[in-house]
């Protein structure tokens, strides 16, 4: 009997805690209490809203997007200046990239080969040493080093099943940085040169800007691989660098792993850009925002209720007069502020929705090909519990006002 009575005294002072609170807020009793709910929905839809951009960078930096490959790298071999120059090299290329891409859930599979190439434009007397990057195109086009595909013949005639006798296309994309370089643009013949003076004749078929997923100012030229290959002497045990493989499924990763021993799969959107750390951005950006969020929101709300504790001892001491205990009473303080911080929770639900959505009309127009922001389900209740926190921290110095509140002096004023 007294335990139950005991838990219907706690629903009681509850449920005196609440409807006070209401009755604060829809009564216009106090403006003070309007400022925290309000004071807690901004914490709560900011904090979402920078989460939603985070879940958005996140699925961009993963297999989840249709910008993002997966690349096969020898170990110590994901910087594109270091397989470029140290010769780390994967065999068989040609053939692997095949067999990957005969899995259904695999849309293409490419050897990649890095060599600092000299390339020379005759018609204008300029010969300067750029990244040539040799690809095996396909149907549909895609981008490596920040270089489009698109203008390259799909396939790589030349490699001809391994007898490198197959008619070269001769087909040349440069980057602005390479084409600024050596003076060249649409339609003008070049010549790839290697130290050992061999040479091969290429047209420049589009200049393509560099995104922001390529190597920086490094002036670039992509071709077909095995004629890459034919130039610099690494057609013998058919060399790449490294291996993209275009997948939208994430399952792809675990059998990638056991295509060559000694290297790393990881997830890039191209050469140079190693996104094997990428989750960790995103993760600090959500811990930073919760951080602040609790530290703003419960200064906001543990000065406002402590203000009307203060501004409403009166009432507390008619609590007392009734028989209310200091424990009671401190109870009824602590659940007005944690139903002021609750419904400031369920309106920043709605303020990080619509955060969210701003957020990606805004990157739209900026910023053509930014990974969305997502509002996932789950930030509904994350954002009611961050509500939650922010009131149980708040409340700790309403709770402290209510207990050196003496009834006796409020009611004899």
């Amino acid at each position: 009997m007294a335990e139950g009575s005991r838990l219907r005294r706690f629903v009681g002072l509850v449920g005196v805690g609440a409807r006070s609170a209401v009755a604060r807020l829809v009564g216009g009793r106090s403006r003070r209490v309007l400022v925290t709910v309000v004071g807690v929905a901004v914490a709560v839809g900011f904090t979402l809203a920078v989460t939603g951009v985070a879940l958005g960078l996140a699925s961009g930096a993963t297999v989840g997007g249709e910008d993002v490959d997966y690349w096969i790298v020898p170990d110590d071999g994901s910087s594109t200046m270091t397989v470029a120059s140290d010769g780390l090299r994967l065999g068989d290329s040609h053939a692997t990239a095949l067999s990957i891409a005969d899995d259904s859930r695999v849309d293409h599979a490419s050897p990649v080969l890095l060599e600092f190439v000299g390339l020379e434009n005759p018609s204008a007397g300029v010969g300067e040493y750029v990244l040539v990057v040799g690809v095996v195109p396909s149907d549909e086009p895609f981008e490596v080093a920040g270089v489009s595909t698109g203008e390259l013949t799909a396939g790589d005639p030349r490699y001809a099943n391994g007898s490198y006798g197959g008619d070269p296309m001769n087909e040349v994309v440069l980057s602005e940085s390479a084409a600024g370089l050596l003076n060249a643009s649409e339609g003008t013949d070049l010549r790839l040169r290697t130290r050992d003076v061999r040479t091969q004749r290429v047209a420049v078929e589009d200049v393509d800007g560099a995104s922001s997923a390529g190597v920086g100012s490094v002036p670039i030229a992509v071709v077909h691989l095995a004629e890459l290959q034919s130039v610099t002497g690494t057609t013998e045990g058919d060399h790449a660098n490294q291996i993209l493989v275009i997948t939208n499924d994430p399952s792809v990763r675990g059998d990638l792993e056991g295509v060559y021993p000694e290297t790393n799969v990881i997830a890039r959107d191209g050469v140079g850009l190693d996104r094997s750390g990428g989750d960790e951005l995103p993760l600090a950006v959500v811990v930073a925002a919760f951080v602040t969020a609790v530290g703003v929101g419960a200064l906001t709300v543990a000065t406002m209720m402590g203000l009307e504790v203060t501004n409403d001892r009166r009432r507390l001491a008619l609590l007392a007069a009734v028989g209310y205990t200091r424990r009671s009473r401190a109870l009824v303080v602590l659940v007005e502020v944690l139903t002021v911080a609750l419904l400031g929770g369920l309106l920043g639900v709605c303020l990080g929705a619509a955060g969210v959505e701003g957020t990606n009309r805004i990157a739209a127009s900026v910023v053509g090909d930014a990974p969305p922001a997502r509002f996932s389900p789950v930030l509904v209740p994350y954002g009611i519990g961050l509500a939650v926190v922010i009131g149980v921290v708040a409340s700790l110095y309403p709770v402290y006002l209510s207990y050196r509140t003496r009834p006796m002096e409020v009611i004899t004023r």
